[in-house]
């Protein structure tokens, strides 16, 4: 173990207002997309993002999903589709546009699911 003054040097200080900005959500994040996607979907050009969005998400439910190294709560919970597979469906079945404000309420839901099995699972550690 290396004495104090050394680990002292490889602090990294951060204001509490770099770390609100460095955490963005994803529901954050779908806002301006969903904007874009609704231009492109009156000037009838709506199978341009939804064809991108239906090849990135094969790619990300094969190569980075399982480097998260956990698996959506809402599929464990309630033994349905991922969300990843989810927001698929319903960008094929409604389209970007449509697809986005219908997602953003899976994502809470998939939160309060999360938060569920963590209170389930802290239950069984107190019991056992």
């Amino acid at each position: 173990m290396l004495p104090k003054f050394h680990l002292d040097r490889f602090k990294i200080k951060r204001s509490s207002r770099t770390k609100s900005k460095r955490k963005v959500s994803l529901i954050r994040l779908l806002k301006p997309v969903g904007r874009v996607a609704a231009i492109l979907d009156k000037l009838k050009l709506h199978f341009i993002p939804n064809f991108f969005v239906a090849q990135f998400i094969p790619l990300y439910q094969k190569y980075l999903s399982p480097l998260k190294g956990f698996s959506c709560a809402y599929s464990r919970l309630y033994r349905a589709e991922s969300c990843s597979e989810h927001f698929r469906m319903l960008v094929r079945d409604h389209g970007l546009a449509k697809a986005i404000p219908l997602f953003e309420k899976r994502l809470q839901d998939c939160k309060s699911a999360n938060m569920t099995l963590k209170a389930y699972a802290m239950n069984r550690r107190k019991a056992g």
